[in-house]
């Protein structure tokens, strides 16, 4: 599995790291840079995205297959082909034991707060959440 952990060197577009690689995204607001925008397109192998406690999700935007997450420093994460990505809230960024992990959809209701439209139907948006496995969305 390739690890990418996210910070302020990091490109502002990612892909994976090869055909049939599962890549693990991991996302700590420690490493992130004010008004950074990071956008993630990996269609190939098992991925996940990871977002460690205590990362502040500002607001965030859900549609059928993609999400946007804006963090309280005005950095903005969209991953694209969201649908194919398994998302883990909380546990070790270093290597991604603990937390809980979900399908697309399980963490765009019980962490966003919002169900996943359906093909063609608007996006839907989230408020603010701290990312904790503890805390339901605000």
């Amino acid at each position: 599995m390739a690890i990418t952990t996210v910070d302020g060197d990091t490109g502002s577009e990612i892909g994976g790291a090869g055909p049939g690689t599962d890549d693990r995204y991991v996302f700590d607001g420690l490493n992130i840079e004010p008004n950074q925008e990071i956008l993630i397109s990996d269609t190939s192998g098992a991925n996940t995205i990871q977002l460690t406690n205590g990362l502040e999700i500002a607001s965030s935007m859900v549609t059928s297959g993609a999400v946007q997450l804006t963090l309280n420093n005005g950095a903005v994460i969209t991953v694209l082909d969201a649908d194919t990505f398994s998302f883990q809230t909380g546990g070790n960024g270093v290597n991604g034991t603990g937390g809980t992990t979900e399908t697309f959809e399980d963490f765009a209701t019980n962490v966003l707060g919002v169900t996943v439209p359906a093909e063609g139907d608007p996006a839907e948006t989230g408020g603010t959440v701290t990312v904790d496995v503890e805390t339901p969305p605000e």
